[in-house]
């Protein structure tokens, strides 16, 4: 006589049987639930109800609400409820929009960890802020060295960014440059800053244009050691002024010179027409004897100055407007002469 196998005798294939259907009914009446490795969150937001449930806890024995069967968790049965974050994949925009993981919820949101577990507490634990475009580069601490909480910035419901939250900090540390900062670039401050020290999106011209050779100068080269405020506007703070040049020319750099280069330098703001009216332009130093700064109009013409003041005088012009002759007379002319 031939001994049945244990597995394929008549006995072995009703047990199997008895227990796949025990299974397929306990599946059925606990909505899977026999397989949960644990309770589900009670966490939630207050008097918050997203399609019916209050909390993860209300659908512990749903699993189909997170869980495809053989697949997992999906991030589009997540996204049913939390439609916030299908529409900020949807638009590319928002948190969710940067993460390269976004669809694979669990990985920053674990669940089945008891009733006060929070699953947004456990994502930050290991959270790159980088990744939502504001680095904590320099907001770890404090102006007083004491520990950013998140709640310092995130006050808005469901743990939104603030907008105020910057000028509230900064403002209480330095408030007169919040107020004048504020005045020249708006509140929106993460359009410009991104935590590390660098600009994004910033209009520079609305403080200095950066054309010509300044378009192509590291941000360094001006700005050292990341530091922006009170930052020199003045050409002679970076060009220093050769020794020929010093004392004779003035410090009114753009009248000659241009950001498409320092050298070759040409007078571009000259108002006095060069060639005086008269045909051919005159020598620098008829006008200018001593500095490219002060001029005199005696120098070609056959007034005295004793006869320059006596009829000036008359006309009421006397003291500091008796030397400005280009005043009254912009292209030299003696009968041009206003009121």
């Amino acid at each position: 006589m031939i001994r049945q196998h244990p597995f394929f005798s008549p006995l072995g294939c009703l047990s199997s049987l008895v227990i796949l259907v025990g299974i397929v009914i306990a599946v059925v009446v606990s909505g899977g639930a026999i397989f949960s490795p644990g309770l589900l969150t009670a966490k939630s937001e207050s008097g918050v109800t997203i399609n019916g449930f209050s909390s993860h806890a209300d659908f512990e024995n749903d699993c189909e609400q997170c869980h495809t069967p053989i697949i997992g968790i999906e991030a589009a049965r997540c996204e049913n409820c939390h439609a916030s974050v299908a529409e900020q994949r949807a638009k590319g925009a928002g948190l969710h929009s940067r993460f390269t993981n976004v669809t694979h919820c669990g990985g920053c949101h674990a669940d089945h960890k008891g009733r006060n577990f929070n699953p947004t507490d456990m994502a930050l634990v290991n959270f790159d802020h980088a990744a939502s475009g504001f680095s904590l580069a320099s907001h770890a601490r404090n102006y007083d060295d004491s520990p950013i909480e998140c709640g310092a910035c995130h006050t808005g419901a469901a743990f939104a960014f603030s907008d105020t939250a910057c000028a509230d900090c900064h403002g209480a540390h330095d408030f007169a440059f919040m107020v004048d900062h504020a005045a020249k670039f708006g509140g929106d401050c993460i359009s410009c800053h991104d935590g590390a020290g660098n600009l994004a999106n910033f209009d520079h011209s609305r403080v200095f244009p950066l054309d010509g050779q300044h378009a192509e100068i590291d941000c360094e080269a001006c700005h050292v050691n990341k530091q922006f405020k009170d930052t020199p506007r003045e050409c002679v703070t970076c060009h220093a002024e050769p020794q020929i040049h010093a004392g004779v020319f003035g410090l009114d750099c753009a009248a000659c010179h241009s950001t498409a280069a320092w050298t070759p330098a040409a007078l571009k703001n000259h108002a006095f027409p060069l060639d005086h009216g008269e045909g051919g332009e005159v020598a620098c130093a008829v006008c200018h004897p001593n500095t490219y700064t002060e001029y005199t109009c005696y120098g070609c013409h056959e007034h005295t100055p004793q006869n320059i003041s006596g009829e000036h005088t008359e006309e009421g012009i006397t003291g500091s407007r008796l030397e400005n002759c280009t005043e009254c007379h912009p292209t030299g002319r003696e009968h041009e002469g206003g009121d």
